[in-house]
Parts: C-alpha cells; structure tokens; sequence
C-alpha cells in the first residue's frame, strides 16, 4: 500500500506528457489592431462621383449652398400664388410649413387623386374619440337614406376616428413634420411622384442631403419612421421591407455621424482623444 503511494507521488504531474512538453504559462501572441486613421485637416479625396474635403468650413460652405438651393427649387416649382403663402419652419433641413395650401398646385396636378390624397394626408390632430378621455362620444355614421351603415362607412369611419390612436397624438405630429420635410425635398426636386412608394434608392438620395445639410442621426431616424409609417398607412411596399435593412442603415448613418446608440457604439481612438481634451488631460 505504502509503495503504491510513493508510485503516485513520483508519477508525473498531469500537465506533463509523455512527448517531454511541460505546459507553461505563455501569453497568446497579440493580434495585429487596425488603426484607424482620423483625416487631417484640408486633406481632399476624389472619386468618379464626388469630392470629399475634410474641412470645418467647407462643410458649413457646402450645407449654406444646398439649403439655399432648396428653397432656391421649391421657389422655381411651386406657383407664384402658393409660394406667397407658405413658409419655412426652424428645421435644420428647408421645411415648408403647411400642406394644405398645396393641393390644387401644379406639381401635385400630374398625381392621381388617391396618391394625392396620400401625400397630403395629415392625421396629426386629435381625433373626436380621442378627445374623450376613455369615454366614448356618440357616434352617428352618416347613411343617408340607409337604414343601416355599410359596411365599408363603419370600417371608414373606424379610420377616421379610431385607427390613427395606434400613435400618440405628440408622436403623430412629429411624424407629420418630418413628412413635411420629405414633401419640401421631392418638390425641390421635382420628384413628389416618387415619394409613395418610395423606392431604396430615393430614401438614399434624401438622407444623403440630410446629412449633408447637418441633420443628426436621430433626426434621420424619425424620417424614416415617418415615411414608413405613411406607407404603412395606405398598405404600400416600404422602402427598406427586408429584413435588417433598417437596421443595418442606420447603423452606418450612426458610424459616419459619430452618434452612438443603441444600435451600434461607433467609439473609436479618436473619440477618446477629444473627451480628453475636453478636461484638458
């Protein structure tokens, strides 16, 4: 018994093998880290499409130049009598400031009546119903000679009266801005008929001028959420209907705009550079 326990003791520890290797602490070798590079100041890229000039002043010079543009256009297409009574809200992008005195103008003329209708549909308001607090108001459809509704009036004035509480009355009419906004940049650009439905290609173009101009990532966002909700409305295709696309766009409008969230956490070196440099570190 006494030699079987020294037979053990002497046996060779279980981090040694037979080959002679004796496993030792030895750290992973580092892996390569990709630097990422801030761009100095003044420095110019060229393209095939675009010039890109990493200069403070040249972005504020290029942001004056397409907002002045834009109302530059909405001026050339909208007619003299309908321009004298519209204006600009305070957005950072050129937002024209009521819809309905564009209805019977000529850039909406080539539309059919219902994609009219959707365009300058505007539910932002509280409804009849909403305004009773959870007490439901009496409601009479209007039948005419009908003894009943139809069944097509009760499902309309469901619409009317009830569909649009899926949203928050204060969430409505932010969606109803930012409708305003896309309705302003398809007339500057003569492309309302474009808008519903809006292809990927078209939502492209008007976040890059969004961008270009300065607006912020969550301004983005809420466009989006208001061109999808529209379409969401009126049973249209949406823009980015596979899925992951939302997603996987905004994360890249989040990483060019330096604004984290809860999608993606762009931080990088440089980040960390000027949060020092804040403190004075």
């Amino acid at each position: 018994m006494e030699q079987r326990r020294r037979g053990r003791a002497q046996s060779r520890p279980r981090w040694e093998f037979a080959s002679g290797y004796r496993r030792t602490s030895r750290s992973m070798p580092k892996r390569s880290r990709k630097s990422s590079r801030q761009a100095e100041a003044g420095e110019v890229v060229e393209t095939e499409r675009a010039t890109y000039k990493h200069d403070a002043e040249a972005v504020d010079e290029v942001a004056a130049e397409l907002q002045d543009g834009v109302r530059c256009m909405v001026q050339c297409n909208l007619e003299s009598a309908t321009w004298e009574q519209l204006g600009w809200s305070k957005a950072g992008f050129p937002t024209l400031t009521d819809m309905a005195p564009r209805a019977g103008d000529a850039v909406f003329g080539v539309l059919k009546g219902e994609q009219r209708r959707q365009l300058l549909h505007d539910e932002s308001a509280q409804t009849a119903v909403e305004r009773g607090d959870g007490l439901l108001p009496a409601v009479r459809v209007k039948t005419g000679s009908q003894r009943l509704p139809s069944l097509q009036q009760l499902a309309d004035t469901f619409d009317e009266c009830i569909g649009p509480a899926k949203l928050e009355a204060s969430t409505r009419g932010g969606y109803q801005a930012a409708w305003r906004t896309v309705l302003t940049w398809g007339i500057a650009h003569d492309s309302v008929h474009l808008l519903l439905p809006m292809t990927q290609a078209t939502l492209k173009a008007l976040t890059l001028e969004l961008l270009m101009v300065g607006c912020a990532a969550g301004t983005i966002k809420n466009v989006w959420c208001s061109i999808e909700d529209r379409h969401r409305r009126f049973g249209l295709p949406l823009p980015l209907r596979v899925a992951g696309d939302f997603r996987r766009l905004y994360k890249a409008v989040c990483a060019v705009r330096r604004a984290p969230s809860r999608i993606c956490f762009p931080i990088g070196p440089h980040h960390v550079k000027q949060l020092l440099d804040l403190g004075g570190l």
